[in-house]
């Protein structure tokens, strides 16, 4: 009967132990990133767990906040493209 008790409390201390080290390996390796990038201000993806940084549309378009969207009228012409 003693040894009964003992075996399951090695099993039971076993379980108790590797349920904390996988708590732990979670909190390292899946939400630590995840915090770390949304601290930064940037942008976490879920699905790909990857931190993206945002960029500002005025560096893609050139334009300031709040101009009006040009007209095609005002667009800058293009040159044509030789034939082949």
């Amino acid at each position: 009967m003693q040894q009964t008790f003992n075996r399951l409390r090695l099993i039971f201390l076993t379980l108790f132990v590797l349920g904390v080290a996988a708590s732990a390996v979670y909190q390292v390796l899946w939400l630590k990133p995840e915090r770390a990038c949304l601290a930064r201000g940037n942008w976490w993806s879920a699905r790909s767990r990857t931190c993206a940084v945002p960029i500002d549309i005025t560096a893609i378009t050139g334009r300031p906040r709040g101009a009006p969207a040009p007209t095609p009228a005002a667009a800058p012409s293009r040159p044509a493209l030789p034939a082949r």
